[in-house]
């Protein structure tokens, strides 16, 4: 099963619903502590948080020695192509403005190379 790591908090709901395992944090420096601790398949984090934001997080996981390659959505209610563009440049695979639940997991599903009918991964919020 794959593990996903998100800092966003509407998406903890959404993913557990749908038959995800989600490991939480507070904010990108929390999610950093926790990515030395374990592994993930993927994470979901919110661009706008409190000590370290969903920018400097993802910049920060990209520049590690590990799980640098992991894939990562980027959600957000900031929707000018200058975000999209942002987010590209720190590494996020997908961005995702005003989420609905459905194009959501139909993301989290593909990135983790997964078929909405097969076995569901096991996801993490940080």
């Amino acid at each position: 099963m794959g593990t996903i790591a998100s800092t966003a908090r509407p998406a903890i709901t959404k993913l557990q619903e749908d038959g995800y395992k989600v490991t939480t944090a507070e904010n990108g420096r929390i999610g950093l502590d926790q990515m030395s601790e374990a592994q993930f398949d993927l994470i979901v984090s919110d661009l706008n948080m409190p000590v370290m934001d969903g920018w400097q997080f993802l910049e920060s996981v990209r520049q590690g020695e590990q799980q640098r390659d992991i894939p990562a959505v980027a959600l957000s209610s900031l929707d000018a192509d200058d975000d999209l563009e942002r987010a590209k440049n720190c590494g996020f695979n997908r961005y995702e403005v005003k989420f609905d639940r459905g194009h959501f997991l139909e993301t989290v599903a593909e990135l983790l190379g997964l078929q909405r009918s097969s076995q569901k991964p096991v996801a993490h919020n940080l």
